[in-house]
Parts: C-alpha cells; sequence; structure tokens
C-alpha cells in the first residue's frame, strides 16, 4: 500500500500537518508520496517561498518523498491540475489518495462522480455554460440538479478537489482507491491567511514552530517573493504580444484577447486584472493566463493552452530510508537534471525547459537581489533527509 497526496504547501501550515498525521494514525506503517506544485503554484503566480524549502518542510512532518508537479500541469484549470497530480501518482505506484474534504465522505464523491460520468451531467453542464456561467459554476449546476442537498458543499474547495481526483480515476479506469481526511475546524488554518499575513505582518501563528523559525529567517533574509516584482514582470510580459499573438496563443477564448490588449495601457497589473475580470472570467482564470504568458514567452500557440501530462516525475527531496518508494514507479524519476534530460523526448524536455523558466522567474521576484540567480534547477539537487 502507497499512499499519494497532492499538495502546494504554500505554505505548510498546521492544517497540513493535522492531515499527514491523521494519515499516519490510520496507515502507521505506510509510506506517503507527495505531488507538489514547483516555482508556481495553481492559483496563476509564483509560490511564496522555493519549491525545496517547501518540500523539506514536507519530509520533516512525515512525507517520505516530494515530487514536482510541472508548471505546465500547474497553471491550469482545476480539473486539469487534478488529473494530471492523479496521472502523476498513479505512475509513482500510488494505490491510494489521501485528501482533505470541508464535509464530503469517499462514498458521498463516489455517487457524485457516478453522476458527473453521466450523458445527461454533460448535456446540463453545456447548457450552464452557454448561459454565460463559468466552467465550476456549470460544473456545480449541473451536480445540483441531481444532489440539491449538496448544493452548498459543492463551493467549497477541497470536496470539489476530492471530487475531480475520484472523477479522473474513474474516467481512466485507474485502480485506485481514496481517503478523506476532515479538516480539522478546531484549528482552522488557512494558506491564504498565512500568505497574507506573513507579506503584511511578518508572521502567523498556525505553523509548526521550526517552521515559524525557517521562516522568520527567510523574510528577514528577504528571501520571500515580492509580489510587485512579479506584477511589474507580468505587466512587461503582455505588452510585448501584440494582438495576433495573444489571439495565436490560444490561451484566450470569445474574443479575450481583445479585451485585454485594450486595457494594457493601465498604469499595473492589478488595476488591469480589475478592468478585464467579469462574471465569466474570474481573476483565478486570468492570473492564469498571465502566468503563461510570462513562463511561454512568445512560443503560439502557447504549450499551455492544452494539457500535457508528464512522463518523468522529478524527485524534490526524499526521506533517506525511504528510498526503496521510488522503485515501483512507471516513469524515470529525474534526479540530475543536465544528465536526465538528455534522455527525455522532446515533450518532456519542453517540460522541464519550462520548470526551469518558472524558476527563474520566481527567483527575479525574490525581494533581496542575492537570491535572484538563474538557471538553479541544474545545480540544486534533490534534498536527502533523515
Amino acid at each position: 500500500m502507497y499512499i499519494g497526496i497532492t499538495a502546494e504547501w504554500n505554505p505548510f501550515h498546521n492544517g497540513h500537518y493535522y492531515m499527514i498525521n491523521k494519515i499516519k494514525e490510520q496507515f502507521p506503517d505506510t509510506p506517503i508520496i507527495a505531488i507538489m506544485s514547483g516555482s508556481f503554484v495553481q492559483r496563476g503566480e509564483p509560490a511564496l517561498f522555493d519549491k525545496w524549502t517547501r518540500a523539506q518542510w514536507a519530509i520533516q512532518h512525515g512525507i517520505d518523498a516530494v515530487i514536482e508537479l510541472p508548471v505546465l500541469c500547474t497553471i491550469q484549470s482545476a480539473d486539469k491540475f487534478a488529473e494530471a497530480a492523479v496521472f502523476l501518482l498513479h505512475s509513482l505506484g500510488c494505490t491510494h489518495i489521501a485528501f482533505g474534504t470541508e464535509s464530503f465522505s469517499i462514498s458521498d464523491l463516489e455517487k457524485i462522480v457516478q453522476w458527473t460520468l453521466n450523458p445527461f451531467f454533460d448535456e446540463l453542464f453545456h447548457q450552464f455554460l452557454n448561459e454565460g456561467n463559468t466552467y465550476s459554476i456549470s460544473i456545480d449546476k449541473a451536480i445540483s440538479i441531481k444532489f440539491p442537498q449538496w448544493d452548498k458543499e459543492l463551493t467549497k474547495p477541497n470536496n470539489l478537489l476530492g471530487l475531480r481526483y475520484i472523477q479522473t480515476a474513474r474516467k481512466n479506469n485507474w485502480p485506485l482507491s481514496f481517503i478523506s481526511i476532515k479538516r480539522d475546524k478546531n484549528h482552522p488554518a488557512s494558506a491564504t491567511i498565512a500568505r497574507q499575513e506573513l507579506c503584511t505582518k511578518g508572521s502567523y501563528e498556525l505553523l509548526p514552530p521550526n517552521i515559524i523559525n525557517d521562516i522568520t529567517t527567510l523574510i528577514q533574509e528577504g528571501h520571500i517573493i515580492s509580489y510587485h516584482r512579479y506584477e511589474d514582470a507580468c505587466l512587461l510580459s503582455s505588452r510585448i504580444f501584440t494582438k495576433s499573438d495573444l489571439k495565436r496563443s490560444c490561451l484566450f477564448s470569445e474574443g479575450l484577447e481583445n479585451r485585454w490588449y485594450d486595457k494594457l495601457q493601465k498604469d499595473s497589473w492589478p488595476n488591469i486584472l480589475h478592468d478585464i475580470k467579469n462574471k465569466r472570467y474570474l481573476y483565478s482564470r486570468l492570473k492564469r493566463i498571465s502566468a503563461a504568458l510570462l513562463i511561454a514567452g512568445t512560443r503560439v500557440p502557447s504549450p499551455f493552452s492544452q494539457l500535457h501530462l508528464p512522463g518523468y516525475a522529478r524527485l524534490l527531496a526524499l526521506r533517506q530510508e525511504s528510498s526503496y518508494i521510488l522503485k515501483k514507479a512507471q516513469i524515470p524519476i529525474i534526479t540530475r537534471l543536465a544528465k536526465d534530460y538528455k534522455d527525455l523526448n522532446k515533450a518532456n524536455q519542453l517540460m522541464l525547459d519550462l520548470d526551469v523558466r518558472a524558476t527563474d522567474i520566481q527567483c527575479y521576484c525574490f525581494k533581496n537581489n542575492i537570491f535572484r540567480q538563474s538557471r538553479i534547477d541544474f545545480y540544486h539537487s534533490p534534498l536527502l533527509i533523515k
């Protein structure tokens, strides 16, 4: 039995630690493999701290191995993000996937998944989509037709992500079992609030003690993202594109590229996104588009315009005594980027190229210029931790 989880740990907080402990209580001798977003996270911006630091925190708190989810899979809608993560965990030999939920049991989620695989569900979904609803709202509405009693629960992010994990496995007939861990309501740690407080106050209470010490040092050293630098990079990047380039990137639909191009005369990136946003195009989607334009550059069509599943697993950190778990992998394990890169096909080489570029951009956005080196992916080995 091998348990896999998907995470971002942006940053690692007490809620994450609680979930890992609950898994270990139920399955004390079972190794846990984590798929983690790397230098960028799914919401379409750089992670607050570098990927090796975040992976190290996870190993210190009970994870056995941390594998990077390529940025080409990370900067995607939640359903595609989930598909890539589940595929990678399956390819690594995991038999079970664990995730946190606000309320749903696995039985509840399995019932909903069976409904989403019904052709009538698909008709309802496209009907709501054509009415001008966002993708996620259309999904919620189509599910609520069958399960009105769960209408409010479907809007909760962990419930929805768990649903997508199971849906991916069932669509592909992967023999995976699932474990749900109810969130700790007595200590409701939030990564969003943690980021806000760390950026404004320099502290957040609901972090494990050793991580509080690490983060205090990282903030003092300036080894933390400056969102202002990132926003300026996005503004410059988008202004380089012509309207034709934006259209040929295939990242836009329904003429959104025209609205995007017309708003670029604004003085700041937040103001531009504010003016582009509407009921159909939420901040999350706009931020993923801006991240894709910045990372992929002027490549057209953008490699981010469709999901590419990874054909390798890049190791970020490993508990030294747990190295045996990597032998279950059905795909190559990348440990030495420069050497292993040569053995990959062009599609996977591009995937790694984009990870290198994403890390370069994250480094460029750190507050202290001593951490703004480029191409550190090539000389940063996986962390082996006892």
